[in-house]
This record gives structure tokens, sequence and C-alpha cells, in this order.
């Protein structure tokens, strides 16, 4: 919700650029100032939408442009475009051009959406940016309860690398960063009763998540003695289980059947048939690849009757279709889903891939071959979106296993060599640079992608 104040501060800042061409008496209706005003009044009539589209109407060369980039920032945050928020402030010349009438705002804004997007050493410089900033200001409790959440997401995502990794020494590295950081975030969390300031969020729930990766179940489970409270935290243990313990389906399964022999009716269905479709696709993906299709397909018929149909789950059914070589349904799927999205879309790239996926498994590689450049010459590029990259990625190492396979080592080279030199994440770009180290021979890039 916004505050009136912050109103007040569009409705001055537009003011002033609105008197300050009438001072200039330069009444050109197309000037950038001009423009800005208008923008800024109507963000603060609540037209996110029809402001951006005035200041998409500045231009770059122009003098306001800058300043016009954080009022578009604020514009994309309105309309629920937090990725787009933050990248549009990313550049240093828009950061500096933020009105001091609205950089508050927009710093508690730009934590906001560096929590959601996992990008801590940014949450964690503009938190003490902010604290120097606005020591007095009214807002220190929100910024308070983003640092508290921000200590809690980032342990459990460096737990999460801690439990995959497959050496020891990357394990330990993992593991001191992450308890250090459960460990204070259960320690900061005693001083508050909730996130009152971030709706949406539990913080009992992740206290006991904090609780659960720092080994303290046995003592939770003798606290917990009321029979909700005891299911979600029971719930909470199966699915830190599924994330975390991805190879141990056998053990998850009967995890889940112990939930659902102790509590029948969840209170959180929709939460436990996610997790329960995860697994039977886990445990129908073990049995396919060894070979034991007939008890696959339970598995998958099981997964299929429980999972949503949203996007998250999407790349699962698709999946599970191909082990089965079921291309028929496959196809079908395929095309439904890239036609009722848009290209680049994640809902397109997976049904674009899967397309291929089918085609190579059908021997039809020049359809694969023609299917996958079209993925990656939409992409065009990394976007710092984890779904996004790995399926662009993908698409990249599949035509280089078709190119090689038909002999075209040049395209093969090609490729490699743009993901070299691409946006690509650290975490995605290297081991792909491990595996693809003959192909990256020195010299100059040419050829873009294709």
């Amino acid at each position: 919700m916004k505050t009136l104040r912050f109103y007040v501060a569009l409705l001055t800042v537009a003011l002033v650029f609105i008197a300050a061409r009438v001072l200039t008496q330069t009444p050109a209706p197309t000037d950038s100032s001009v423009l800005l005003a208008e923008a800024i009044a109507l963000l603060a009539e609540d037209k996110p939408q029809d402001a951006l589209a005035v200041i998409d109407g500045i231009s770059a060369t122009d003098a306001a442009y800058n300043v016009a980039q954080s009022y578009k920032a604020l514009c994309l945050y309105a309309l629920g475009d937090k990725k787009g928020f933050w990248k549009t402030l990313d550049p240093k010349p828009v950061r500096d051009a933020i009105p001091a009438a609205i950089k508050e705002d927009v710093w508690v804004k730009q934590m906001d959406a560096f929590l959601q997007f996992g990008k801590f050493e940014s949450l964690t410089r503009k938190l003490n940016e902010f604290a120097e900033g606005y020591p007095a200001s009214a807002r220190m409790a929100q910024v308070e309860q983003y640092q508290l959440a921000g200590l809690f997401e980032k342990g459990r995502k460096v737990a999460r690398d801690a439990f995959r990794s497959t050496e020891d020494e990357r394990f330990d590295a993992h593991w001191r960063v992450a308890q250090t950081n459960l460990q204070q975030f259960v320690q900061a969390a005693a001083r508050f009763s909730d996130y009152t300031a971030l709706p949406g969020r539990s913080l009992q729930d992740d206290v006991w998540v904090a609780r659960l990766l720092l080994g303290e179940e046995a003592a939770l489970l003798a606290e917990v003695t009321d029979k909700a409270g005891q299911e979600q935290l029971t719930l909470l243990r199966l699915e830190l289980a599924v994330d975390l313990e991805r190879e141990s389906v056998d053990a998850n399964l009967e995890r889940l059947e112990e939930f659902l022999s102790a509590f029948p009716e969840p209170a959180e269905r929709e939460r436990v048939e996610k997790a329960a479709a995860i697994l039977h696709f886990r445990k129908g993906r073990q049995l396919a690849l060894s070979g034991e299709a007939e008890q696959a397909r339970e598995y998958f018929a099981a997964q299929r009757a429980l999972e949503d149909q949203d996007v998250a789950m999407l790349e699962d059914r698709l999946y599970s279709l191909m082990l089965e070589a079921d291309f028929k349904t496959l196809a079908a799927l395929t095309t439904a889903v890239t036609a009722s999205s848009s290209p680049g879309e994640l809902e397109w790239m997976e049904g674009k891939l899967f397309d291929a996926f089918g085609a190579i498994s059908q021997a039809r590689t020049n359809e694969a071959v023609v299917v996958l450049d079209d993925v990656i010459g939409t992409a065009a590029t990394f976007k710092d979106d984890k779904a996004q990259d790995r399926l662009l990625l993908n698409a990249v190492k599949w035509q280089i296993h078709l190119a090689l396979a038909s002999g075209d080592r040049t395209k093969a080279e090609t490729l490699a060599r743009w993901v070299q030199h691409s946006d690509c994440p650290k975490h995605y770009k290297f081991p792909f640079l491990k595996d693809h180290l003959s192909l990256l021979a020195e010299g100059p890039l040419e050829g873009g992608v294709r």
C-alpha cells in the first residue's frame, strides 16, 4: 500500500519539473521534462501503465533520461514486475539520478526485490546504505524485517548448495556459511512476533525450518504439542526433505505416507499434493531410466493425477511423457503450450525444448535443429533468470551435440564461444566451459549464435 507521504513526494517532484519548464519558457509539448512531469503525475494518480507509456517516449539522449528511468522502475514495481524494477535501476547513472524526494521509497522497494530474487549481497549493501542514510526512518521496522528474512533465505539457499554438493570440502564450506546465517536468523527472530511488513510470510515457519536445518528436529517435535502445529511442522519437514534430499526418493515417499497416515485430511492439501507429485515423478524417472517401464508408468500416472496445471509442474509432466515414449501425447501438449504462451516465455521455452527432445528421440534430428535454433534465437541472451537460463543452456548443449554428430564443428565452436562470452550465470557457465574445453580455441567470435 502506498503512503500519503509517497504520493505527496511524487506530486512535489512533478510540480518542480513543471515549474522549471515555465521559468525557462520552453513549452514544447515533447520536451523531456514536460513528459517526465506528466508521467510523475500519472504515477501519483496510480496509473503506472499510462505513466510507463509516457516515460518510454523519453529518449536516452535526453537530459531527463536517467531521472525518468527511476520513475520507470517505480512504474514496473507498481505493475508487479520486480525484476524489471531492479534491473532498470542497475546502471549507476540511473541510481545516481534518483530524486531525493523518492529515494527512501525506492531503496525500500529495492530491498523487497533483492530479497525476492535472492540477491543477498545487494540486499546487505542496500540495508547498510539505508541505515546510514535514513537512521530515523519511519520504515526502519520494515527494513529490519527484510534483513531478518534475508538471513533466513541466504541460510536456506547455502544449505541447499551444501546438501547438493558431492565434495566434502565444498559441503563444509557451504555449511559453515549456512549455519552462521541460520543461527543469526533464529537469534534475531526472537525479537519479532511475525513478519508484520512482509505479507505472505510466516516467521514461525521460517524459524521452524531454520531449526530443522540446524538439527533441532527432536527438540521441535517435543515443543510443538498442538495438532495444527504438529501438522505444519511435519509438512515443513517433508518439504525440506523433498528439496534437499533429492536422491532419497524411497525415504521421502515413506515420509509422505507417514504424513498422510497421521494427517489424512491435511489443511494444506495443495502443498501436500505438490510434494507427492514431485516424489512420484522422481520415482517414475528412476524406474524408467532403470528399464522398469511398467512400474514407472504407475508412478507417472499418479504424478499426473496429483499435480497442478501450473508452470512449476509443467517440465516434470513433459519429461514423464518423453520417458514413457508417449510421443503423440507429448506433441499435443507441447503444441498447446507453445500456442498459449509468448515466444521467449518460460512455458514457451519448455514446450519448444521438449518438442525438440521428442524429435531427437524419434531420430528426426533436422526438425530438432530447427526448433533448437528457434529457442536460442528467440531467447537471444541470458536473462539472470534461473529457470529460463537453464533451459537456454540446455538448448545450446543439445544443439552443440547435434552439430558435432552431423560434422558441423564450426557451429559447435560458435555456440560454445557464444556462451563463453555471454552473461550466462557463473554457476551454469563454469561447468559448461569445463565440459566443452575442446571447442573453445582462441580467436574472434564471428557469426553470432547461429
